[in-house]
């Protein structure tokens, strides 16, 4: 069984967010990235016509590839109260 931790739907401009919570020890990769884009493919809410959003939180922090990736690619990066959100 595949599951998303966060999924949230803006019907007005149709928007869907994506969330993956990792509570552990080990700073988060781009491998939970490629885990949560392969997650959401399974979604078929707009599947053609949607903006997709992603938002990843983390107890730990992220690495140093991670925090590269979200900026290239727009994902939100939360860790404890701190928000990243690329420009």
């Amino acid at each position: 069984m595949r599951e998303i931790d966060i999924l949230g739907i803006d019907e007005e401009d149709k928007t869907i967010y994506f969330g993956e919570c990792k509570w552990s020890r080990k700073k988060v990769g781009e491998n939970v990235f490629a885990e949560l884009i392969s997650k959401s493919k399974l979604v078929d809410w707009n599947a053609r016509k949607r903006k997709e959003r992603f938002i990843i939180f983390s107890k730990s922090g992220f690495t140093e590839s991670m925090l590269k990736l979200a900026k290239e690619k727009g994902i939100i990066l939360v860790e404890g109260e701190r928000v990243m959100v690329p420009s």
